[in-house]
């Protein structure tokens, strides 16, 4: 199971991919491993969508911590000149959802400035 501490290796999968990634954690080390594990599905989710469909472009990830819930923002910069798509399988996003909403939480997706943006609140009371 994934937490916080794989995000390292996440985002180098995605550079490896041809994404520049930032990432930013404001989370303590004991949350539940069940939102830590969530986090990182989103955020493997939401970079390997990026590769797909923007290409070698700019990708911001915040993950941040309140006593409440943990929330997680994915931003792409939009597709890199001359990329062209290559569409998955379409099942992701709505499996996140759902994984998401196991844990009693909301994945808000679409288009953000020039890019795509990803963002999950998960609350921590339902993910211990």
């Amino acid at each position: 199971m994934d937490s916080l501490a794989d995000l390292p290796g996440i985002a180098g999968t995605a550079r490896r991919a041809g994404l520049d990634v930032e990432t930013s954690v404001d989370a303590p080390e004991d949350l539940p491993l069940g939102a830590q594990a969530t986090a990182c599905a989103v955020v493997r989710e939401a970079l390997a969508n990026a590769a797909r469909h923007a290409g070698a472009t700019r990708a911001l990830v915040s993950v941040t911590a309140t006593e409440a819930r943990v929330r997680v923002d994915v931003r792409d910069s939009g597709p890199s000149a001359g990329w062209r798509p290559h569409p998955g399988t379409g099942n992701g996003l709505a499996v996140l959802r759902e994984r998401v909403g196991l844990h009693g939480g909301t994945l808000t997706t679409g288009p953000f400035e020039d890019g795509f943006r990803v963002t999950a609140d998960i609350p921590l009371e339902d993910a211990r």
